[in-house]
């Protein structure tokens, strides 16, 4: 189970449907070789996003891949989001104000 913020939680539960969120979500760390891992970890953002698309209908309104950091910067409606951070490949998610 990811490491999820409560404030973010909140945030998706209390969102209406069009409301804009940004996240700040890290993703689980390759175990691939060090050369590796920057391409296995834009795979696996950008498989994960796709997913999360075809699964809710809904796609982000911005997405920002930091993969030397695991980390992706999404911003998103909450019915987007939610389906996101429930993805075994989320490591944990907080809210961001960037």
């Amino acid at each position: 189970m990811a490491n999820i913020d409560p404030k973010l939680l909140s945030k998706l539960n209390s969102a209406d449907e069009k409301a804009s969120i940004q996240a700040i979500i890290t993703l689980v760390r390759p175990q691939d070789d060090l050369g590796e891992e920057t391409t296995m970890h834009n795979k696996l953002a950008n498989d994960l996003v796709i997913q999360t698309e075809n699964i809710t209908h809904e796609k982000p309104r911005l997405v920002r891949n930091l993969p030397k950091l695991g980390v992706l910067l999404i911003e998103g409606n909450a019915k987007f989001l939610q389906k996101l951070i429930e993805n075994e490949q989320v490591s944990s998610a907080t809210i961001s104000e960037y």
